[in-house]
């Protein structure tokens, strides 16, 4: 019989879980650990631990941090930054599958009794399993609503004259025939199982949602405590912990990371040389500290890329990279975007110029058309570029679409920015091939492209 205060119970736990998951001490110890009789269970916005007294204050240690371990899987996948509109509960539910399938997969450890585990969503992310499990809900509707609609014979008639659903739905309200109203009818979501740990939306003390701009600035904090939880891991030689983290942090990247939200991120910081007070700098106002912002410089500049045409790029992904590629180039002010094609040297287009150049300023669309189709190497872009920035063009920073199979020559590497976006998981989730990827491309940053998203 313990002494302590459920609070205290939690904060117990959630020390002793640091203890033997060192890793997890940079994701759980800026969540501010609150109490709430609202919540069933435990739940996380990313920004603080809630939990209900009632449900901790039966439970052991090891149980506590179970939950607590739970709650900070769900964070370290950005879970409570993913949801956007989709239903509260069935996300939550989808998120379970995910973390429960990569505990009991990857990290070889047992789920409480339970636990959502469905072996069909091995390897999905949570949207994916989100809408599966959507789409089995609208089909199960269909089929009880065929089969109320068997019994009730042609009553449907008689519901002519009145509103049609969504307009009963706009308002909450439904009118029977004599009309009094009634409650809304069941929705497909009403009868789900709850989940082992509550996921919430973050918002201001004041109940105000956080911005787009806050979200993001959110989520990039996030991912620099996950990377220095891998490192605290690798620094006490915990091998487990290092997995935990490591293969989490490389997951979340994956999941949430868009290789355009990264080069328009590094971009902007580029550019921006000036510091001001007239727009506050919201990167940490989600903390509560506000700082100056910086105030981007309008000089353009110049975006160079270069596609591995040795067959690892179709022309599908090509479209949806140009289509990427143009939002960056609008939101950055970019006056031009110059692009090559490379298998085993680079390829000239039909005027014969080893580039093709896109004016912005002058209304040029932004479109990639593959030519080439050999064997991939990666030191021609580099000398073509190296020769291309000697004539002091104003080139920002180089993105490289690849599958990521070749190497590089270090010396090669340019005087600016470079990011490899590389289709090929694998030098994510493996640790073969991001051992060999830091091999041989050993310089610029590695950023994961979703080549899947190109077919959706």
């Amino acid at each position: 019989m313990t002494n302590l205060t459920p609070k205290e119970m939690v904060i117990k736990a959630r020390t002793a879980l640091m203890r033997d998951q060192v890793g997890m001490a940079s994701i759980l110890l800026p969540l501010e650990i609150v109490e709430d009789e609202t919540k069933p269970t435990m739940a996380t916005d990313g920004r603080k631990i809630y939990y209900n007294p009632e449900f901790v204050k039966d439970l052991l240690s090891e149980a506590i941090q179970g939950v607590l371990f739970h709650e900070g899987c769900h964070v370290i996948f950005e879970h409570h930054l993913r949801m956007g509109k989709r239903n509260h509960k069935l996300w939550n539910i989808a998120c379970d599958y995910v973390i429960n399938m990569y505990i009991v997969d990857v990290l070889g450890m047992s789920l409480p009794e339970g636990g959502l585990y469905d072996e069909r969503f091995k390897g999905m992310g949570a949207e994916k399993v989100y809408s599966i499990l959507d789409d089995e809900l609208d089909q199960d509707k269909d089929q009880n609503d065929e089969s109320n609609s068997d019994q009730s014979g042609n009553d449907a008639d008689s519901d002519s004259d009145n509103a049609t659903e969504d307009e009963q739905q706009s308002t909450g309200k439904y009118s029977s025939e004599d009309g009094t109203q009634n409650t809304p009818p069941p929705s497909k979501y009403d009868n789900l199982p709850d989940s082992q740990g509550e996921i919430i939306m973050p918002k201001h003390d004041d109940g105000t949602e956080f911005s787009g701009e806050e979200l993001e600035e959110m989520s990039s904090a996030l991912r620099q405590d996950v990377v220095m939880g891998e490192k605290l891991e690798r620094s006490h030689g915990s091998a487990e912990g290092s997995a935990i983290l490591g293969g989490m942090s490389d997951i979340a990247r994956k999941s949430t990371i868009k290789w355009s939200d990264v080069l328009k991120d590094a971009l902007l910081s580029q550019q921006a040389n000036e510091h001001t007070w007239s727009k506050p700098n919201r990167k940490h106002s989600w903390r509560g500290v506000h700082m100056p912002s910086m105030v981007r410089s309008a000089n353009g500049g110049v975006l160079a890329i270069a596609i591995d045409s040795s067959a690892s790029v179709t022309q599908k992904e090509a479209d949806y990279m140009a289509k990427e590629t143009r939002v960056i180039a609008e939101e950055l002010g970019l006056d031009k975007v110059m692009v090559c094609y490379c298998d085993d040297f680079v390829r000239k287009n039909s005027d014969g110029e080893w580039w093709d150049v896109f004016d912005l300023s002058c209304g040029d669309e932004i479109e990639f058309k593959l030519r080439g189709g050999y064997y991939t190497e990666f030191d021609p872009v580099m000398n073509l570029l190296n020769d291309y920035t000697d004539n002091a063009h104003e080139i920002q920073a180089l993105i490289y679409f690849t599958d990521g199979h070749g190497d590089v020559n270090p010396e090669l590497q340019p005087d600016l920015p470079v990011y490899w976006a590389i289709t090929d998981e694998r030098f994510f989730t493996d640790d073969y091939y991001r051992n060999r990827m830091a091999e041989n491309l050993p310089f610029g940053e590695h950023i994961y492209l979703d080549a899947e998203e190109a077919y959706r």
